[in-house]
């Protein structure tokens, strides 16, 4: 395997039709992603994301980052469906 940006080019499918890449599972949830699944924008997804790494407990890494947040702890603290989720996620291509 080989990297494309930050992902294993295993984990892309190509579109023939739009020859575009459509995600095919990832663990992590972006800001792009809570858009997409909130309607709200950047700043306020951004917000969300705070306050859940505070409630989750996420500690911050010794590069200055903090921990990732998962889709499936997203799905389990707001009380929404993994699956309906990640089919949002995958529509963006």
């Amino acid at each position: 395997m080989y990297l494309t940006g930050n992902h294993y080019a295993a984990n892309f499918i190509l579109k023939p039709e739009t020859k575009h890449f459509l995600m095919e599972s990832r663990l992590f949830l972006k800001v792009t992603d809570l858009q997409l699944i909130t309607g709200t924008s950047r700043v306020n997804c951004h917000r969300i994301l705070r306050h859940l790494r505070d409630v989750l407990g996420k500690k911050k890494l010794p590069s200055g980052h903090y921990q990732e947040i998962t889709i499936k702890e997203y799905c389990e603290y707001h009380n929404v469906d993994y699956k309906c989720v990640t089919e949002r996620i995958k529509v963006r291509s």
